[in-house]
């Protein structure tokens, strides 16, 4: 097996495969909450679990804007002495699902692209009867990533609430990485 299937590396070129896919678009990198202000001093709030890749997209209307938030769990390959293991079937789903509790219009599960179809075929089957709002996004031994499923909208998704975890992330972020546009910096959403 090949070392660009280990997770780091899926991350590194799914980040860097978006972010210039998306050039109008907030991203954050390993995201996992915000600082904020109280009386006795600054204070943290956490995600129940941390945004891989958050993406933050802006559509702007005749007399709206409507904000959607991307949400990507990465899983690749772990190495164990020479040996290289695969995720686990299904590996990453339940954390993007947390990802759509946390917010996120719409999940991905990124991983390195299985070799059997019907491996692949049971991982779509059993988003569509059980995670019908998690997409999946294979990386494939070319180098490319291929939307093997696509997500179904998070109905529970609120602007109110995306608007306030952009400005989290715009002014007081937990993170390792973030491309912030102008109209992020300037709250043009």
């Amino acid at each position: 097996m090949d070392e660009q299937f280990i997770e780091k590396n899926i991350h590194d070129k799914l980040w860097d495969y978006l972010t210039n896919l998306h050039r109008d678009d907030c991203f954050a990198r390993n995201w996992k909450g915000w600082t904020y202000r109280t009386s006795e001093g600054r204070d943290k709030s956490f995600f129940y679990r941390e945004f891989d890749i958050a993406r933050f997209h802006r559509i702007k209307r005749d007399h709206t804007t409507e904000l959607w938030l991307h949400g990507y769990e990465v899983k690749g390959y772990t190495k164990k002495v020479e040996t290289y293991y695969e995720p686990s079937f299904g590996h990453g789903i339940e954390q993007a699902l947390v990802l759509l509790f946390q917010g996120a219009d719409y999940a991905y599960v990124v991983i390195p692209e299985p070799k059997d179809n019907d491996y692949k075929n049971d991982l779509k089957e059993f988003c569509e009867k059980f995670a019908r709002n998690i997409g999946l996004t294979f990386f494939t031994e070319h180098g490319t990533f291929w939307d093997f499923r696509k997500p179904e909208r998070n109905i529970y998704a609120t602007m109110d609430r995306k608007k306030k975890m952009l400005t989290s992330l715009i002014t007081m972020p937990q993170l390792s990485e973030i491309i912030s546009p102008v109209w992020a910096r300037k709250h043009e959403y």
